[in-house]
C-alpha cells in the first residue's frame, strides 16, 4: 500500500449517512478549482459499491481503498 496522497483523505463507513454522496458531488461542483487535489477515501460498508461508480462516473481525482477490520489490524501488531 502507497502512503497518503498530497490532499485528503476520508475513513469511515461507507454508508449513506457519513456523507460520501455529498463530498462526492462537492468534489465534482468545485472540480475546477481544486485542480491538483486527490482524495483518498478509505473504507467499507453498503454503499461501497456506490462511491467507486460515483467517483469514476463524476470523473474524479479519487481513489477509493477497502476499509480494514480493526481487529484485524489490532491482531497483527500484538505478538
Amino acid at each position: 500500500m502507497k502512503a497518503f496522497t498530497k490532499g485528503a483523505y476520508y475513513i469511515g463507513k461507507m454508508v449513506r449517512s457519513k456523507g460520501y454522496r455529498e463530498l462526492l458531488d462537492l468534489l465534482s461542483k468545485y472540480q475546477s478549482k481544486l485542480v491538483g487535489l486527490e482524495v483518498d477515501l478509505y473504507g467499507s460498508g453498503e454503499d461501497s459499491d456506490e462511491v467507486c461508480e460515483s467517483a469514476k462516473r463524476l470523473s474524479l481525482a479519487a481513489n477509493v481503498h477497502p476499509g480494514r477490520d480493526q481487529a484485524q489490524s489490532h491482531r497483527s501488531l500484538v505478538p
